[in-house]
């Protein structure tokens, strides 16, 4: 028997209800367990939440979909998710959920990356995470995608399951109604982003730039 995988979730696979609705879509993975065995909670230090790109997915509606976005001159920035203990069945159902046909293929709508994620007591773990694939010769670090609301939910809702601090509440509110400028951004410094109010942001595509 195989090594279990352990994997960072920190988007719509917190979700178990997310997890299951997939599945129905997916006859290929229908017969595996999706039900993760969870590890930890923990946090991606030097990272913050994005919308960096828009899915591929009709069951997305084809609107943005979270990664996180590396921020090497903002060290106190995190991503908080959860740790889990992946099989290989699972692993394989994860990797195509997530759109990863392997390293570099043209196909990938994220790659897969490993990362080293610290839970609340302090003890790291070397995780596999996936990063959002972004349009070639573009800053992911300015790149944001409005999202469907019900997706929005999937995560929050995720995070509930899994009592994951009210942190990420607030970055998960910040990040889905911002648009990435050339400011510097920080997920903990608000300055420099465009914040909409919910009628804003239902009365249109995509967010307005200041000035």
């Amino acid at each position: 028997m195989s090594k279990p995988t352990l994997y960072f979730a920190y988007g719509s696979n917190l979700s178990q209800e997310d997890l299951d609705d997939w599945k129905k879509g997916s006859p290929k993975h229908a017969h595996v367990d999706l039900k993760l065995k969870k590890v930890a909670i923990g946090f991606l230090p030097g990272y913050r939440l994005g919308f960096t790109r828009k899915s591929k997915s009709q069951r997305r509606e084809f609107m943005g979909v979270a990664d996180i976005v590396k921020t090497d001159d903002e060290p106190q920035s995190r991503v908080w998710g959860v740790i889990f203990s992946l099989n290989d069945e699972q692993a394989k159902a994860i990797r195509a959920k997530e759109g990863f046909f392997g390293v570099g293929n043209l196909r990938n709508s994220y790659e897969q990356i490993e990362v080293e994620v610290t839970d609340r007591d302090g003890v790291k773990y070397q995780c596999l995470t996936y990063e959002a694939v972004v349009e070639n010769g573009k800053n992911r670090k300015y790149l944001y995608y409005r999202s469907l609301d019900a997706y929005y939910d999937a995560i929050r809702k995720g995070g509930e399951e899994h009592n994951l601090p009210q942190e990420f509440v607030d970055h998960l509110e910040v990040a889905k109604v911002t648009e990435r400028n050339p400011v510097g951004i920080r997920m903990n410094d608000t300055s420099g982003m465009v914040l909409l109010t919910p009628e804003e942001v239902a009365n249109t595509d995509r967010p307005r730039r200041s000035g």
